[in-house]
This record gives C-alpha cells, sequence and structure tokens, in this order.
C-alpha cells in the first residue's frame, strides 16, 4: 500500500469518527435546545474540507449540518459552529422568513436563537460576529428602505469604480459579505457586483438592518405608494356604470 493511499484511509477513519462523536453531540444539543426536532426531521453532521474561512453551512435541501475539517482541532470552536447551524437547520425546519427566499439569514431572528443558547449556558459569544444586519428598529430600516429605492431609481450609485476593462469594482466602504458570493465581473459580465450592491440583501447588510424588516418596509411604501396615486381615465375606477 502506497504511502498517499494509507495517509488517505487515516483521514477517512479520522473523518468518520470525528462524525460520529459530532452526530452524537448533535443529539444531545438537539434534544436541549430544539426539542428534539432536528434529528425527528432527517439531519445529521458530515465532516468536511471546506474553504480556510469557511467553517461551516447548513444545507437544507440535503438536511445536512457540515463543519470544516480545519475546525475540529479547538473543541469550543467545533461546538459554536455545531450549533450556529443547527440555529439555521432549525429556522429552515420551521418556515422562519429569515431563511426563505435571498433574505439574509444572520438577521433578527438568528441573533435572538443566539441570544437564547447564551441565556441556557452556551458559549456562543464567537457567533455574534455573524450578526450583521440584526437591527430592526423603524429608523434605522426606513433609512435603509430610502437608500434602496433611491438605488432603483437612480439618484443613488453604489460607491465603486470600473477598471480599464470596464468592470465595475465596490469600494471598500461598499463591499459586504454577500458580495463574495457574487460572480466575478468579467468583459461578458460587467456590472454583476454594481447590481448586487442595488439590491435588498446587500443594503441591508450596508446598512445593519434585518433583510425581513427592510422588506416588509418596502411593502408598506409600495403599498401606500398604490394608494395616493389616482386612477388614470378610462379605468374601471372612472368608467361610467
Amino acid at each position: 500500500m502506497s504511502t498517499e493511499k494509507a495517509m488517505a484511509d487515516n483521514k477517512l477513519v479520522d473523518r468518520a469518527a470525528e462524525e460520529r462523536k459530532l452526530n452524537a453531540l448533535l443529539v444531545e444539543l438537539d434534544e436541549r435546545h430544539f426539542r428534539g426536532e432536528l434529528r425527528a426531521a432527517g439531519w445529521r453532521c458530515l465532516v468536511e474540507p471546506l474553504r480556510p474561512k469557511h467553517f461551516g453551512e447548513a444545507r437544507r435541501d440535503r438536511r445536512q449540518v457540515v463543519i470544516a475539517e480545519h475546525c475540529l482541532a479547538d473543541v469550543p470552536e467545533a461546538r459554536g459552529t455545531l450549533l450556529h447551524e443547527m440555529i439555521h437547520a432549525w429556522l429552515f425546519i420551521t418556515g422562519d422568513p429569515s431563511h426563505q427566499g435571498r433574505n439574509e439569514s444572520h438577521g433578527a431572528t438568528f441573533a435572538a436563537e443566539i441570544a437564547r443558547l447564551a441565556a441556557a449556558g452556551e458559549d456562543v459569544s464567537s457567533e455574534w460576529k455573524y450578526v450583521t444586519c440584526g437591527d430592526k428598529s423603524p429608523e434605522r430600516t426606513q433609512v435603509a428602505a430610502d437608500a434602496y429605492l433611491a438605488r432603483q431609481r437612480g439618484t443613488e450609485r453604489p460607491a465603486g469604480k470600473c477598471d480599464a476593462g470596464g468592470r465595475w469594482f465596490p469600494a471598500p466602504t461598499e463591499w459586504q459579505i454577500c458580495c463574495a458570493g457574487i460572480r466575478t465581473p468579467s468583459r461578458n459580465w460587467p456590472n454583476e457586483l454594481r447590481k448586487h450592491c442595488c439590491s435588498i440583501t446587500h443594503i441591508s447588510r450596508l446598512h445593519g438592518v434585518d433583510t425581513v424588516a427592510l422588506r416588509d418596509a418596502l411593502a408598506r411604501a409600495k403599498g401606500s405608494a398604490k394608494r395616493e396615486v389616482p386612477p388614470e381615465a378610462g379605468t374601471a375606477a372612472t368608467l361610467p356604470r
């Protein structure tokens, strides 16, 4: 047996052992904090070699909580990451609006769950840094809504500039973590990041407000605008009976 194959086999054995430990911990934490509903819904834990700064993820379609191999050496970090992803799984199961469509999943609801686990005695202090848009205050939400509408109208533009090839990139003050998931601009697709910087998801992060609250504010504004616009001549509202 080659040295490379032996090392690969040992790694597989180690990964399987770590997965057994994490799945046992998932069952324990699920019973303690989530009424056992994750396991009842078929969720399980896997260990995979994720990107260096990517510690875990919750895969709704496969019902998998994935923990990165590189964070297993730090037991408290691995436990915190597992709890973090279990919150996402829980919010998927309960159908929370923050985990539907393209809403930002680290908003006010996620923050409330982190606070709940902290109150129950879990050390989740390292997970607070992910709550980047948890503010639901009407004042800040309205500022974000105004910014979104201004960008849609073209009266406000995201901070950034084009390179020599005509590809637009956001300025450091504009860039948010959500921008990392957007296709890198190319000559054929030069404005992918510019369009993203005018989206609800981006603006909620830019202003630190809850995405669902921002969508609700925009929906109310749209409804008010419809009520204020008089019907056009010739519509059903003005036709003779």
